[in-house]
């Protein structure tokens, strides 16, 4: 039984905590994983939030290579853990039509 002593010693995050608009890509240009892989890199580099695109960009193509990344609804999480990310943060790109994920399913 959970002590109901227990205190958090974490602050509540919202997603928005880890975004902001200009991260944010409603139409993305690419056609493919690699393509959009590699415009979501740049803009987090850009950004600030990775500090070289390219050995992001790697991390999260092999992630998504050895990992499912996409969900039954259609949508695909592409992540990755880089050296000199400080903080969590993440960037949301949406395609017109659907993309075929990796060779897995359509997202």
């Amino acid at each position: 039984m959970p002590s109901e002593n227990i205190t958090r010693t974490t602050a509540s995050v919202s997603l928005a905590d880890c975004t902001r608009s200009e991260l944010i890509i409603p139409h993305l240009h690419a056609r493919d994983t690699a393509g959009i892989l590699g415009e979501m890199s740049q803009l987090l580099h850009r950004h600030g939030c990775v500090p070289d695109a390219l050995p992001f960009y790697q991390a999260a193509f092999n992630h998504a290579l050895l990992s499912a990344v996409t969900t039954s609804t259609g949508i695909a999480f592409p992540h990755a853990r880089s050296t000199g990310v400080r903080r969590l943060q993440f960037a949301l790109g949406r395609t017109r039509k659907p993309v075929d994920w990796g060779g897995s399913r359509y997202c």
